[in-house]
């Protein structure tokens, strides 16, 4: 049986195996884990995929971990946790100033991590609701206004990275890059049949206006009503 995949992707980058697999054991239920072991593993990894939320560890080799909160915080809108067993108040502060959106001291019991996770992805579905549009990824629901539609989960992967990068032009091969859909074929000509079904599924939405506009020998846009 083929492992099922979620559409909140989070980044965990910890050096401590026996951890990090008690983590993704916790959370894969609910999210999409990627596992990484070192600062530039991480990096590599935010500029290839998107993520939602990012589980930063401090005590890293190759670099420190608040260097690497700056340096990811520059490259990726993704939420960072910090998971440390440094609990120094001048830690704290520096990842506050270097863009983190919680700090979280170890040991904790992984039940607080998820609730901390629940609370930035809240955050971020209230903030996308003052455009009047709105993704819920857990349902796979688009919703605009006091209406919805539900995509699949292929049709969702990809509108959901249109949706992130509103206004910038995003190619065939970066949208199929993103998309994990088990049951989907990501070839480019794919790639425009689910452009195709997200349209038609979003206009009676939109009231017929097309959100999604194609740039001829460059890919597609998400442009907001």
């Amino acid at each position: 049986m083929q492992k099922r995949t979620y559409t909140t992707r989070i980044l965990l980058v910890e050096d401590d195996q026996g951890l990090a697999d008690l983590l993704i054991r916790f959370l894969s239920d609910e999210y999409t884990i990627i596992h990484t072991l070192l600062p530039s593993e991480a990096l590599e990894q935010i500029a290839l995929d998107d993520v939602n939320i990012i589980l930063l560890d401090l005590s890293l080799p190759q670099m420190d971990g608040l260097e690497l909160c700056k340096k990811l915080k520059k490259i990726s809108k993704a939420k960072i946790i910090i998971s440390s067993a440094r609990n120094l108040i001048k830690d704290k502060l520096t990842a506050f100033d270097y863009g983190a959106q919680d700090y979280l001291s170890k040991p904790y019991d992984p039940r607080e991590l998820k609730a901390r996770i629940e609370l930035q992805l809240k955050k971020e579905t209230n903030l996308t609701t003052i455009t009047k549009t709105y993704i819920e990824q857990k349902s796979l629901k688009v919703f605009y206004k006091d209406m919805h539609v539900t995509l699949s989960t292929a049709e969702f992967e990809i509108f959901s990275q249109l949706f992130r990068h509103e206004g910038q032009i995003l190619s065939r091969e970066q949208l199929a890059n993103a998309t994990q859909a088990h049951d989907f074929d990501s070839s480019l000509d794919s790639i425009s049949v689910l452009i195709g079904r997200i349209r038609k599924k979003l206009l009676p939405l939109y009231d017929n206006y097309n959100c999604i506009r194609t740039i001829r020998l460059a890919g597609y846009t998400y442009e907001s009503i």
